[in-house]
């Protein structure tokens, strides 16, 4: 690939993710911070199953420090929703937790598991 085909490529792509980018502006623009806080809790629970090498990548992607980092966050935003949501969707939440949380402390007990992961901020 010729330098000016590879500089056109990089500029389109620039383009593309700059739109995409102002797309996604846009969405949240038009989000409920509560909706908001409800999409972070979905991914920083993919996350946290990830991070503990229970989702695809497996070991690869496993960090016990960001899958702590992931489940304390998870904790504290959803501690955050309680006032405006359902028992029902609290319910969830709480269970979601408790699960992240028991699956960590599995983990952690398991022999080959590091007990302070690249993460780790301590």
């Amino acid at each position: 690939m010729e330098p000016e085909e590879r500089q056109g490529n990089e500029t389109d792509r620039g383009r593309a993710a700059a739109d995409l980018l102002s797309e996604l502006e846009q969405e949240l623009m038009h989000m409920s911070v509560t909706e908001h806080v409800r999409s972070m809790l979905a991914t920083l629970s993919r996350l946290a199953l990830q991070r503990l090498g229970m989702d695809e990548g497996g070991a690869e992607l496993k960090d016990m420090g960001q899958a702590h980092l992931a489940i304390e966050c998870f904790r504290v935003l959803s501690d955050a929703l309680e006032a405006g949501s359902s028992e029902e969707d609290m319910s969830v939440y709480r269970e979601t937790l408790s699960h992240m949380q028991m699956a960590f402390v599995e983990e952690l007990r398991r022999p080959d598991t590091p007990k302070k992961a690249e993460g780790d901020s301590e």
